[in-house]
């Protein structure tokens, strides 16, 4: 799936435990996203929005 992220895209999940289980997967995935210009929101961690 993050092969496939877009500048302006948005990755909705309802829970970050759905999609990572370490904080140093989620960091890693957070870089990921940003430096392809994409937002990630999570409905259940809403302190996440980016």
């Amino acid at each position: 799936m993050l092969e496939g992220i877009q500048e302006g895209d948005i990755i909705y999940v309802t829970d970050l435990t759905r999609i990572t289980r370490s904080t140093k997967d989620l960091f890693e995935l957070i870089d990921n996203i940003r430096s392809k210009k994409a937002n990630l929101i999570s409905l259940k961690d809403t302190w996440l929005d980016l």
